[in-house]
């Protein structure tokens, strides 16, 4: 039998609980509690939705992390300088989210029409279809371009509700640190609404580098609360900066794009 205050086991026979010294009645009804590894014991009509490890949601999304190059060429075709970045397959025909600044030359003041796209090992040319005007001069929630690969892919990045945040949870962020290849970092939301320049971005400790630019943020559940927003100028140690996902949703929206 369990206690009825505290839901201790109450050995049969007994008319107090041996713990919290609650009274016992014969004809109390027993309930049926099951274990919640992170709080103890609870009642079994109770939801628990176990939280995923960043081993989890690695293995679960890192296919789903693009790495995106530039390659700017002269006029024989051969590469003069290359700069790169992270994106975010949101859709499984193709459709990445990234930064602007991502795929913007600033040393040449244009954007590229196509860029160079890597999903799972696999290279594609990425269509870029739109980005925030003037790209060199873009806030940080303004810090959105879109890029179409002609393929179909078995998985793509789920999007979370921002209003679910809060301070305190823990996120992970996924992509092409220092333009070395996929990696992965662990932190908390420091604050949902960090005013900054004007603007109410996602504050976090998780760390990134230049390069996790247009990569995701997770949360427990493996879903993108927020598009990662590095440069020079905006990242502070410990204090980085990323683009709530319902702004990236509302914005991708104008431009005649749901997902």
């Amino acid at each position: 039998m369990r206690c009825p205050k505290c839901g201790s086991n109450v050995p049969e026979g007994k008319t107090k609980c041996p713990h919290c010294f609650a009274p016992i009645s014969s004809d109390q009804p027993s309930r049926s509690f099951s274990v919640n590894p992170q709080s103890g014991y609870r009642p079994n009509n109770e939801a628990y939705t176990p939280k995923k490890s960043s081993a989890d949601i690695y293995e679960k999304n890192v296919s789903s992390v693009a790495i995106i190059t530039v390659n700017i060429c002269d006029k024989n075709n051969n590469i003069i300088s290359s700069f790169t970045g992270s994106g975010c397959l949101i859709s499984k025909d193709g459709y990445i989210v990234t930064n602007t600044h991502v795929v913007y030359d600033e040393d040449h003041d244009f954007v590229p029409s196509t860029v160079e796209v890597q999903l799972d090992g696999r290279k594609y040319v990425g269509r870029v279809l739109r980005t925030h005007e003037p790209p060199g001069e873009h806030k940080i929630l303004d810090d959105i371009a879109l890029v179409k690969v002609d393929a179909s892919f078995p998985t793509c990045l789920a999007l979370a509700d921002y209003n679910t945040v809060k301070p305190g949870d823990e996120v992970t962020a996924i992509g092409n640190a220092l333009g070395w290849g996929i990696n992965v970092t662990r932190g908390i939301v420091s604050d949902t609404q960090k005013f900054f320049n004007g603007e109410y971005v996602l504050a976090s400790d998780v760390g990134i580098n230049g390069g996790n630019s247009g990569g995701p943020l997770f949360n427990s559940k493996g879903e993108i609360i927020a598009i990662c927003d590095c440069t020079p100028k905006k990242a502070h140690e410990a204090m980085n900066f990323f683009i709530p996902v319902n702004h990236v949703k509302e914005l991708l929206k104008s431009w005649g794009y749901s997902f």
